[in-house]
């Protein structure tokens, strides 16, 4: 469950930096230069600054960068499944926003304490359609080789990832799951709701936990549950 709950930590940073490269890239190209920039990024004695203020400009500034990555619109349609249509577009809108938030929120400041010069290995594409494709990687971790298969979209002629697999277990299908319970009983007002509250009581925890000089959490039941 460690090694699973730290793979999942690192795709979600390893995939927030911006892509410095040409739109023509195929999808294997695109996540590997993705992951190589990020990973030189990560290695930057900046991101292990004790500074406060510092780390949590730098949480921001990654954060920035999420949507511009992921296909965070097909990431929500796919995790809330059929109650999507529950939803009206303006809360669609504002849950793809709020999931992409909860999700910086919960991983970031774990990568950025935990990072320890992990690699990947880049092993080969799959072209599923025009629009459709998987990048299968390997992460090499204490002395481990962890599968993870990256899915993505082509929009616009840029690769996006919609969702993420790692020893066989889908990000997507993981958060559905909590979304579907939820959904049973509730509307889907509440459950923007309950994401905002989550959000806020995460940003105030690692605000406060930079204060105090105390690392991020790492309770795995918690971080792999969203809600």
């Amino acid at each position: 469950m460690q090694n699973l709950l730290k793979i999942f930590c690192v795709f979600i940073c390893l995939l927030i930096f911006p892509l410095a490269a040409s739109a023509d890239m195929g999808p294997l190209e695109t996540i590997k230069v993705r992951i190589n920039d990020a990973i030189a990024l990560l290695k930057d004695p900046a991101y292990k600054d004790p500074d406060p203020e510092l780390a949590e400009k730098q949480h921001q500034e990654l954060f920035e960068h999420v949507q511009g990555i992921f296909d965070f619109r097909t990431v929500s349609m796919l995790a809330t499944g059929r109650n999507w249509r529950r939803f009206s577009t303006e809360q669609q809108n504002e849950f793809a926003d709020l999931f992409a938030r909860l999700l910086a929120n919960t991983y970031i400041e774990k990568v950025q304490d935990n990072f320890r010069n992990e690699e990947v290995v880049f092993d080969d594409e799959t072209i599923i359609s025009e629009s459709r494709a998987e990048v299968s990687t390997r992460v090499l971790l204490n002395n481990m080789e962890v599968p993870v298969i990256y899915r993505l979209r082509n929009i616009r002629n840029q690769w996006r990832i919609y969702d993420v697999q790692i020893e066989g277990i889908s990000l997507v299908q993981n958060y559905r799951s909590q979304f579907e319970e939820f959904l049973f009983r509730r509307e889907p007002a509440e459950l923007i709701e309950v994401m905002k509250q989550r959000i806020d009581r995460l940003e105030n925890d690692r605000i406060q936990r930079r204060k105090e000089g105390r690392p991020a959490d790492t309770d795995a039941d918690d971080m792999l549950r969203i809600l």
